[in-house]
Protein backbone atom coordinates (compact mmCIF):
# COMPACT_ATOMS: atom_id res chain seq x y z
CA UNK A 1 0.00 0.00 0.00
CA UNK A 2 1.59 3.67 -0.63
CA UNK A 3 1.92 5.96 1.66
CA UNK A 4 -0.72 8.96 0.84
CA UNK A 5 -3.33 10.71 2.63
CA UNK A 6 -4.76 13.68 1.23
CA UNK A 7 -2.90 16.49 3.54
CA UNK A 8 -0.24 18.76 3.38
CA UNK A 9 2.77 20.24 5.01
CA UNK A 10 5.85 22.34 6.37
CA UNK A 11 9.05 21.96 8.16
CA UNK A 12 9.34 23.22 11.16
CA UNK A 13 12.17 25.11 12.84
CA UNK A 14 14.44 23.35 14.45
CA UNK A 15 15.74 26.16 17.29
CA UNK A 16 14.14 27.87 20.19
CA UNK A 17 13.66 31.78 20.23
CA UNK A 18 17.28 31.80 21.72
CA UNK A 19 18.56 29.72 18.43
CA UNK A 20 19.51 26.37 21.56
CA UNK A 21 17.92 23.61 21.95
CA UNK A 22 16.84 22.97 25.67
CA UNK A 23 16.64 19.91 26.86
CA UNK A 24 13.42 19.59 26.56
CA UNK A 25 13.13 20.39 22.87
CA UNK A 26 16.31 18.28 22.10
CA UNK A 27 14.71 14.94 23.91
CA UNK A 28 11.37 16.20 21.41
CA UNK A 29 13.28 16.36 18.50
CA UNK A 30 15.00 12.86 19.64
CA UNK A 31 11.81 10.95 18.91
CA UNK A 32 10.52 13.19 16.18
CA UNK A 33 9.70 11.75 12.76
CA UNK A 34 9.69 13.17 9.52
CA UNK A 35 7.71 13.34 6.69
CA UNK A 36 8.97 13.59 2.77
CA UNK A 37 5.75 14.30 1.14
CA UNK A 38 4.65 15.22 -2.76
CA UNK A 39 1.76 17.87 -3.32
CA UNK A 40 -0.02 17.88 -6.95
CA UNK A 41 -0.89 21.35 -7.44
CA UNK A 42 -3.69 22.52 -9.24
CA UNK A 43 -1.64 22.88 -12.52
CA UNK A 44 -0.26 20.00 -12.53
CA UNK A 45 2.73 19.96 -11.12
CA UNK A 46 4.44 18.03 -8.14
CA UNK A 47 6.22 20.36 -5.28
CA UNK A 48 7.94 18.08 -3.04
CA UNK A 49 9.48 18.60 0.25
CA UNK A 50 9.53 17.56 4.43
CA UNK A 51 8.25 18.51 7.56
CA UNK A 52 8.34 17.08 11.38
CA UNK A 53 4.62 18.36 11.59
CA UNK A 54 2.34 17.24 8.10
CA UNK A 55 -0.66 18.80 9.58
CA UNK A 56 0.61 22.09 10.40
CA UNK A 57 2.71 22.27 7.10
CA UNK A 58 -0.68 21.64 4.90
CA UNK A 59 -2.37 24.00 7.01
CA UNK A 60 -0.08 26.59 6.26
CA UNK A 61 0.30 26.12 2.58
CA UNK A 62 -3.93 25.37 2.19
CA UNK A 63 -3.93 29.32 4.28
CA UNK A 64 -1.26 30.61 1.57
CA UNK A 65 0.95 32.32 4.25
CA UNK A 66 3.71 32.46 2.90
CA UNK A 67 3.54 34.60 -0.61
CA UNK A 68 7.00 33.09 -1.90
CA UNK A 69 6.12 29.87 -1.35
CA UNK A 70 5.92 27.61 -5.16
CA UNK A 71 2.34 26.65 -4.38
CA UNK A 72 1.09 30.17 -3.34
CA UNK A 73 -0.56 30.67 -6.92
CA UNK A 74 -0.79 26.76 -7.53
CA UNK A 75 -3.64 26.20 -4.68
CA UNK A 76 -5.88 24.12 -4.08
CA UNK A 77 -2.75 21.13 -3.84
CA UNK A 78 -3.49 17.26 -3.17
CA UNK A 79 -1.11 15.42 -0.97
CA UNK A 80 -0.28 12.40 -3.32
CA UNK A 81 2.46 10.75 -1.20
CA UNK A 82 4.25 10.66 2.01
CA UNK A 83 6.74 8.67 3.59
CA UNK A 84 8.28 9.05 7.44
CA UNK A 85 11.90 9.10 8.44
CA UNK A 86 13.40 8.27 11.64
CA UNK A 87 15.92 11.64 10.99
CA UNK A 88 15.51 14.81 9.73
CA UNK A 89 18.91 13.68 7.72
CA UNK A 90 17.08 11.03 6.53
CA UNK A 91 14.40 12.80 5.16
CA UNK A 92 16.03 15.78 3.53
CA UNK A 93 18.28 13.00 1.64
CA UNK A 94 14.90 11.27 0.17
CA UNK A 95 13.63 15.01 -0.66
CA UNK A 96 16.44 15.65 -2.67
CA UNK A 97 16.58 12.69 -4.35
CA UNK A 98 12.96 12.83 -5.37
CA UNK A 99 13.35 16.21 -7.00
CA UNK A 100 15.97 15.56 -9.02
CA UNK A 101 13.82 12.91 -10.43
CA UNK A 102 11.48 13.75 -13.47
CA UNK A 103 7.90 13.63 -13.92
CA UNK A 104 7.82 9.95 -14.88
CA UNK A 105 9.86 9.02 -12.31
CA UNK A 106 7.85 11.20 -9.57
CA UNK A 107 4.49 9.32 -10.84
CA UNK A 108 5.89 6.31 -10.26
CA UNK A 109 6.88 6.72 -6.71
CA UNK A 110 2.91 8.23 -6.61
CA UNK A 111 1.40 5.15 -8.14
CA UNK A 112 3.68 2.62 -5.90
CA UNK A 113 5.15 1.24 -9.58
CA UNK A 114 8.45 -0.11 -8.11
CA UNK A 115 8.96 -2.10 -11.40
CA UNK A 116 8.52 2.02 -13.36
CA UNK A 117 10.47 3.30 -10.95
CA UNK A 118 13.60 0.39 -11.70
CA UNK A 119 13.23 0.90 -15.26
CA UNK A 120 13.00 4.80 -15.27
CA UNK A 121 16.59 4.35 -12.47
CA UNK A 122 18.47 3.18 -15.85
CA UNK A 123 20.45 4.60 -17.96
CA UNK A 124 18.58 5.66 -21.31
CA UNK A 125 21.03 3.39 -23.21
CA UNK A 126 20.49 0.11 -20.91
CA UNK A 127 17.08 0.31 -21.85
CA UNK A 128 17.44 -0.18 -25.49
Amino acid sequence: MNRFSGQLIFPEKQCSKSGMLSIEERARTDTMSYVVYILECADGSFYTSHTDNLEARLNEINEAVDTRCYTYKRLPVKLVYQDQFPTQEEAKRSERRIKAWDRNKKQALIDGDWDKITKLARPKSAMH
